[in-house]
């Protein structure tokens, strides 16, 4: 709900025109992105539901080597229609970095990188508060 009490749009925006040169995404979280959207990859819009949340569908192991989910694709071919011909796709713990290898491995769009979010590198560390 928004401050005025009117449901809030949460879909998806419209796609974007094209960049005059292609780009590689240099960071990006699409296993994260995909945990949030519907079985499609993207929510349509006025969707009460939102989020489904179904993370299992795309993290881990749920999905055989060099296939990848539906939703994946769809997210890839948007990508490219809009000039993103790479994209590194980064986990940040052992279950998005499975997912990253899987989705790697099966699209040559994606690169994997493994890294430690600034965030929690306290956590990697040890250390307590």
């Amino acid at each position: 709900m928004s401050r005025s009490g009117r449901p809030r749009d949460t879909s998806w925006p419209g796609d974007p025109e094209p960049l005059p040169h292609p780009v590689v995404d240099n960071h990006t979280h699409l296993d994260a992105v995909l945990a949030a959207t519907d079985a499609d990859g993207w929510r349509s819009r006025g969707d009460e539901q939102g989020a489904r949340g179904d993370a299992d569908s795309t993290r881990g192991s749920g999905w055989a080597a060099g296939t990848a989910p539906a939703g994946l694709d769809a997210h890839i071919a948007r990508a490219t229609a809009a000039g993103v011909t790479r994209m590194v796709q980064v986990g940040c713990d052992l279950p998005a970095l499975e997912w990253t290898v899987r989705a790697a491995q099966s699209r040559p769009e994606l690169l994997g990188a493994l890294a430690v979010h600034p965030n929690e590198a306290v956590l990697h560390a040890g250390v307590r508060e």
